[in-house]
């Protein structure tokens, strides 16, 4: 989280460059080993001017369930349920924020498996990293279900998306889905759709459907 003790930042001056973020090499270090991956980390300003969004992109050698797998032994992502500590990847975003200035924030984290993609978005401040360590035992647990039985995997997840725009309380603050927004639909991309549309999970009802969405811009 960013620390409320530092002095306000004011918006850059210079808008068009990429913000520079001090010690990416060593957090890029700790997603490779916790996550099984090469991480690719991208910055850019917010449009407040102020806040460094980042997009974290990492290719794993392995397949999803395999991941899903070493998840659940406590060895992937270094989520442990039963620790008292915060989970891993959070400590490392809040480690990350003490090293800079200007507040920071996790726009995207998406993750290349050998047989999908899976794509999380930022919601609200601090959102991934506050709900991470939940989605992906909720990807676990919904496993059969968004692959048609074990039937077929989409190539691409997202998490969340919207069915219908949520209305802005004013210009300064982000669009605030359901405070469970993570957990109630999901885009699924399928090879065997001939239109390649996306489809919509349900996650509360675990079935496929089809209609619109909206994915958040950050």
């Amino acid at each position: 989280m960013p620390n409320s003790k530092k002095t306000p930042a004011t918006p850059s001056t210079n808008y068009g460059a990429n913000p520079i973020v001090s010690g990416l090499g060593e957090f890029r270090k700790s997603l490779d080993r916790d996550f099984f991956a090469e991480s690719e980390v991208t910055t850019r300003w917010d449009k407040d001017g102020v806040t460094a969004n980042l997009t974290l992109n990492l290719n794993c050698n392995l397949n999803l369930t395999e991941c899903l797998f070493h998840l659940n032994n406590g060895n992937w992502g270094g989520f442990l349920v039963e620790s008292k500590q915060a989970p891993k990847f959070e400590r490392l975003v809040r480690n990350l924020t003490k090293k800079n200035e200007m507040p920071l924030e996790i726009a995207e984290f998406c993750v290349n498996f050998k047989d999908t993609s899976l794509i999380v978005s930022k919601i609200h401040p601090q959102s991934i990293p506050d709900y991470l360590g939940a989605i992906l035992p909720e990807i676990c647990a919904n496993f059969v279900h968004f692959t048609k039985g074990l039937t077929e995997m989409p190539f691409e997840i997202f998490v969340p998306v919207f069915l219908e725009p949520v209305p802005q309380s004013n210009e300064q603050s982000p669009m605030k889905p359901t405070h469970k927004g993570y957990f109630d639909y999901w885009g699924l991309y399928f090879e065997s759709n001939a239109d390649m549309d996306a489809r919509i999970y349900d996650v509360k009802n675990k079935k496929i459907m089809e209609g619109d969405f909206l994915l958040l811009d950050y």
